[in-house]
């Protein structure tokens, strides 16, 4: 399995974070790793195989609040297109780095 770093400090943050606010839900999202070998990791709760658009495509039509984006050019235009036909353009929050 490839590195995956920070696992360690969100694991640590997760709890303090959570105090605030009951429903952050702290995903990795890995598209070039097994399920199999993700399931035996030691920080498997925060562990997904697959593209980010299928873990949250099964939550978004449930989902209410605000949603952040933040990353590269691709990244947060494909996700905002896909967001937004499930949540108004008020919820959606983006913070570009290009």
């Amino acid at each position: 399995m490839g590195d995956i770093h920070l696992l360690e400090e969100l694991e640590k943050y997760e709890a303090i974070w959570k105090e605030n606010n009951a429903h952050l839900h702290i995903k990795v999202c890995v598209s070039q790793e097994e399920t199999a070998t993700l399931a035996t990791h030691k920080y498997s709760r925060f562990l997904f195989s697959g593209r980010m658009t299928e873990y949250i495509a099964k939550d978004i039509p449930s989902f209410a609040g605000n949603t952040y984006l933040c990353g590269g050019k691709d990244f947060v235009v494909s996700m905002k297109d896909f967001i937004v036909q499930n949540l108004p353009q008020s919820k959606i929050f983006v913070e570009k780095f290009f």
